[in-house]
């Protein structure tokens, strides 16, 4: 078997672990969801003036309804190998706008997987 399939691993959706990391990243978009909709609320109130603004806050609304079907629709996870984009940049700078590529990417490509290292991330991401 050559290296790269040794350090992959298959987590099935129903498993723990996987279902595990599917909350993670749920808490991770919710947390984010509370702060962009502050943000739209200030942002509503200057969109009577000026149409970037608007088209702003339509961006931020088709965005989330995205990320969310993402999460949702049963992804299978993969262990991301050691070195890729997504373990060294995207995991350890968790936003939603890092989120959304991932799901939005794979919802665009029918994809049913999400690569993902594993990590601690209580302590890599201070998420909690």
């Amino acid at each position: 078997m050559d290296k790269k399939k040794e350090r992959l691993e298959i987590f099935d959706y129903s498993s723990g672990e996987a279902r595990k990391l599917l909350e993670i990243f749920k808490k991770m978009y919710f947390a984010d969801y509370v702060r962009k909709k502050k943000k739209a609320k200030e942002l509503e109130k200057k969109a009577a003036e000026d149409e970037d603004i608007k088209e702003e806050l339509e961006n931020m609304k088709y965005w989330r309804h995205w990320v969310l079907w993402g999460i949702e629709n049963s992804i299978v996870f993969f262990q991301a190998i050691p070195g890729t984009k997504l373990n060294e940049f995207i995991l350890r700078n968790p936003t939603t706008v890092d989120l959304e590529l991932i799901t939005g990417f794979c919802a665009t490509y029918r994809l049913d997987f999400l690569e993902v290292p594993r990590v601690d991330f209580k302590k890599e991401n201070n998420i909690f």
